[in-house]
């Protein structure tokens, strides 16, 4: 009857915040599209079925998709539990292989696992927390089980992480009749304590708990602390993070919890996320570590280099005009990306053409699954005045049914560019009109013209008593 009660004050409750909760949502789905920050920043981690994933600290939205956790090549069975050595910047996890639990390191943007060694059989006894501890270096995993037909039990143990050899510290063995599963714990640096979630039993009295203790690792005294707040019926993951906090978090839902036991809701979540380790500079699932422009008269070549790269499908090209009344940006061409990479990766790409302007450029990077993020160039670049009056070849030449026809001026005046045929008969005006300092590029088109025959021709320019003569081949 407890049960029930309790659930049914909790899904009230639920209901309730449901909206707070979109809300949020809608706010970081909106966030998204402001330039991204390049400096690395706090994730959580966490695993379920065989997969792990990134998670921001700040409402436990999903950084980065699930991604399928692999040994030696091949898809991990399960995963059990996750979390982080921040001495040595490794991420360790414990997952099932048959009915063994072993200890990996593993990579948490790639899912990629190194093992480590066996642990112990996860048939009778639950391997579901990791917790490490840098004030003695110690990784510490806490078990339940079962010894038929009388004694039920949670364990405190430590792992050596060259080997996995489990080695057990304290035990709570309680009776047929006490049952306690789903045990999580989470060590807190700021006061040295473990702390231990997990559900209790009574089959005497038929009532379930969900109940909270402070453990001391010196002398493994264990300490109820009252809970209050959001009630909480479960526990699949907890990682302590800044302060008194841990996040926390059930079968469908995140929270934070103090080590005064007090709980208020975070977010909803889609899937169940176990372990839970908390990292303060993990990168970021496509890290740029350098993003830089040239200018080559009126070329703008861009390049940019990432030191590594997760789901990463590719990066559009976007321009902005400064000399606009209002932002507006133009895609101008796309990269594609290197899918899932560590290592460093150069990319480059060239605008050419320009006008004489000042201009503004981003990257919109792109996952595959339609994820992206902006990069902006953090300069401007600026197309200047040309220093001498030319015109280029045109290309393609010979051209058949359009060819482009480029010029530069270093002053502003009349310009007249006319197209003549072999004889010196004019056959078209492209341009006849005053234009200012810059760069131009002129289309020239014989598409539904009869007139023209396959055959040279010659365009002009004249400009301030000045003019250049080029020839061109039309073939049809």
């Amino acid at each position: 009857m407890i049960i029930s009660l309790r659930f049914f004050v909790y899904q009230i409750f639920k209901k309730k915040i449901s909206l707070s909760v979109s809300v949020l949502s809608l706010l970081i789905f909106l966030s998204g599209f402001f330039p991204f920050q390049l400096n690395a920043q706090p994730f959580v981690v966490g695993v379920t079925g065989s997969s792990i994933r990134t998670f921001n600290p700040a409402d436990m939205s999903p950084v980065t998709p699930l991604i399928q956790m692999t040994l030696n090549g091949n898809p991990v069975q399960q995963a059990l539990t996750v979390t982080y050595n921040s001495d040595n910047q490794k991420f360790y996890a414990l997952i099932r292989e048959d009915f063994d639990a072993e200890l990996v390191t593993v990579e948490p943007l790639t899912g990629v696992c190194t093992m480590i060694g066996y642990v112990g059989s996860a048939r009778n006894q639950s391997f579901r927390t990791l917790t490490y501890s840098p004030d003695d270096s110690t990784l510490y995993t806490m078990y339940t089980g079962s010894f038929p037909p009388v004694l039920n039990y949670r364990t405190l143990a430590k792992i050596d992480m060259q080997t996995g050899l489990l080695t057990n510290l304290w035990t709570d063995a309680r009776g047929f009749d006490d049952i306690i599963n789903g045990a999580v714990i989470a060590y807190n640096q700021n006061d040295g304590y473990i702390y231990n979630w997990y559900n209790f039993v009574d089959m005497n009295l038929l009532q379930s708990f969900f109940l909270m203790d402070r453990i001391d690792l010196q002398t493994f005294a264990v300490t109820p602390v009252p809970m209050s707040g959001t009630p909480l019926f479960s526990c699949a993951g907890a990682v302590h993070t800044t302060g008194s906090n841990f996040i926390f978090t059930d079968n469908d839902s995140s929270f934070i919890v103090t080590k005064t036991g007090e709980a208020d809701p975070l977010s909803e979540m889609d899937d169940p996320m176990y372990g839970l380790g908390y990292v303060t500079d993990l990168v970021l699932p496509v890290e740029l570590t350098a993003f830089t422009s040239s200018v080559s008269e009126n070329e703008v070549t861009l390049t940019w280099m990432t030191s590594n790269e997760l789901n990463n499908s590719g990066f559009e090209i976007e321009r902005s005009a400064e000399d606009r009344s209002s932002t507006v940006w133009t895609k101008i061409g796309n990269v594609s990306g290197h899918g899932t990479v560590t290592t460093l990766q150069n990319y480059s790409f060239t605008d050419r053409n320009l006008t004489s302007g000042k201009y503004k450029y981003r990257l919109k990077q792109i996952d595959f699954n339609g994820n992206f993020e902006y990069f902006d160039l953090n300069s401007e670049v600026v197309i200047g005045v040309p220093e001498n009056f030319e015109l280029s070849q045109n290309y393609p030449n010979p051209f058949n049914p359009s060819t482009k026809i480029e010029f530069q001026l270093p002053e502003d005046g009349i310009v007249n560019l006319s197209v003549y045929d072999n004889s010196g008969r004019e056959v078209v005006t492209l341009v006849n009109e005053f234009k200012t300092a810059g760069y131009y590029s002129v289309n020239f088109s014989v598409t539904g013209s009869s007139s023209l025959s396959s055959g040279v021709y010659f365009y002009k320019i004249t400009s301030d008593n000045k003019s250049i003569t080029k020839k061109m081949l039309l073939v049809k």
